[in-house]
């Protein structure tokens, strides 16, 4: 290491020493001889900021941090069933804000308000609204402190969508300009038209997705289907029917979803049904494998890598929309006005976030790690460098380009980056994940039908009818009256 980056080092480290509250000497000791047990996923993103910031924050304050990884399919009933069997050994957990239904539920997880209030150095209000009030609450109270910030967006390549061959071409077969898709429908086109093409030498294929069953592919099903399902705006919902709790997994929206999703396997690598996320960004950004991909945050400081070959060449765009929609009530597609689009952003997952362990004898240590992770000084960085699998969720992630600059990304890749996801903030139709107790016994019944239909196993319509029947079944299960009150909450409805 070189001398400015150790005083570098040394300077930020002091800095970190005075937000958990105390000059470096005293916050080496504020915690001696007490050790706290973290349990997350291990991509490896998610896990590796925390493995990275263990260290540092032992060294600050004197504790001993363990951090337990898991695969993403374990990690909920690891969680659950040490919380359930009173085992206690998690002081903390990073996880899925949508599983807050069934933690918080059970009175599992420390309602955290008062330590945020306590803590000024945590810069609570920098945190965007979404993620403040939504992600991180539950009940009307604050359960987890946010990590990440997760949307689901569409990346294409600069470079191709620039040539002026590819324009002309596209033009010429389309009827309409080679832009970044605007629908579903144009992406299709745009998959179609690069499909088999060379570049730098070697064919490339249209597009990328995630579509290996447990490897979280159901929410890019939601991310296509939201165009069709929602346009009245947040509060309308897409996933159940807001008076009567009826699944709306089934509706035609959701299976043209699916069906227009199969077919994009014509213009995708053979093996696309092995393709989980990490197959994904590696394939797009490594391999230089697709003209378009759909994935979370992730591709946007992954292009910087140094062996990426779409860095400078890197283009985002909010989910693409729709100019036609399923009216639920009418029950008949209605076409937008002339020139319109309904864009409904997906707000998939929520962001992974931390919480604590209501009956860990460790909580003021739990806190103040998760609070450590997540400050602006380590924040900062994080969502700059692919491996972490955090992305922007603090306002200082978006105030310039100048974090993501310094990480490597070009000027142009990070406004293009960083203007999809704040279009997908600003939304007023923005899609949100549904939220109630058994959130994981409906993604796996989702992820099963998926599955199935994707590997033509059923087609869209039975498959999606098959998991609309199980998603009746956990809801009579859990109590549908129950579950209705905490949806419509959930979307800011009325419970009464």
């Amino acid at each position: 290491m070189k001398p400015h980056a150790k005083l570098h080092k040394s300077a930020l480290l002091v800095g970190l020493a005075l937000m958990v509250g105390g000059t470096q000497a005293q916050q080496a000791q504020k915690y001696a001889g007490r050790t706290i047990t973290l349990v997350t996923f291990d991509g490896p993103q998610i896990g590796e900021p925390l493995r990275r910031h263990a260290p540092e924050f032992e060294k600050l304050t004197g504790a001993k941090v363990n951090i337990v990884l898991t695969t993403f399919g374990d990690l909920f009933p690891r969680i659950y069933t040490d919380f359930t069997s009173g085992t206690n050994s998690f002081d903390g957990a990073v996880f899925d804000p949508q599983w807050l239904g069934d933690y918080v539920g059970g009175g599992y997880l420390e309602p955290l308000d008062s330590l945020i209030k306590k803590t000024p150095s945590l810069k609570w209000n920098e945190i965007t609204p979404f993620f403040r009030n939504f992600s991180a609450t539950y009940g009307g109270k604050t359960y987890t402190i946010p990590l990440d910030g997760d949307f689901q967006m569409v990346y294409y390549r600069q470079d191709l969508w620039g040539d002026a061959a590819n324009q002309k071409d596209f033009q010429a077969k389309y009827s309409y300009p080679l832009r970044p898709p605007r629908t579903w429908k144009e992406y299709r086109d745009m998959a179609e038209f690069f499909n088999g093409k060379t570049v730098g030498g070697k064919k490339i294929y249209g597009a990328v997705e995630a579509m290996a069953r447990n490897q979280q592919s159901y929410w890019i099903l939601a991310s296509r289907a939201a165009g069709y399902m929602q346009y009245k705006g947040t509060s309308q919902g897409m996933f159940f029917d807001t008076n009567t709790m009826q699944p709306l997994v089934n509706a035609p929206g959701f299976v043209r979803a699916l069906t227009e999703w199969k077919d994009i396997q014509k213009f995708a690598p053979p093996n696309i049904l092995n393709y989980g996320t990490g197959e994904v960004r590696n394939g797009y950004t490594k391999a230089g494998e697709a003209a378009l991909a759909v994935d979370w945050g992730d591709i946007g400081p992954l292009s910087t890598d140094k062996d990426s070959v779409v860095k400078g060449k890197l283009g985002s765009v909010i989910l693409p929309g729709s100019d036609e929609y399923w009216d639920r009530d009418s029950k008949k597609w209605v076409k937008m006005p002339a020139g319109r689009i309904n864009y409904a952003p997906y707000a998939a997952f929520g962001g992974w976030s931390g919480a604590v362990n209501a009956k860990s004898k460790n909580k003021d240590v739990m806190f103040d790690f998760l609070a450590f992770v997540s400050s602006p000084q380590n924040s900062d960085k994080d969502v700059t460098i692919g491996i972490t699998g955090f992305n922007p969720y603090r306002t200082s992630h978006f105030k310039s380009t100048a974090i993501w600059e310094q990480s490597g990304m070009d000027k142009n890749d990070a406004q293009l980056y960083l203007g999809a996801i704040e279009a997908s903030l600003k939304s007023k139709n923005l899609v949100l994940d549904y939220r109630v107790p058994g959130a994981a016994r409906y993604q796996s019944a989702m992820d099963v039908g998926v599955s199935e239909a994707l590997s033509g196993q059923k087609t869209p319509q039975q498959a999606l009818d098959d998991v609309a029947s199980e998603w009746n079944k956990i809801t009579d299960d859990l109590g549908r009256q129950k579950q209705l009150a905490i949806y419509r909450s959930s979307l800011k409805l009325s419970t009464q």
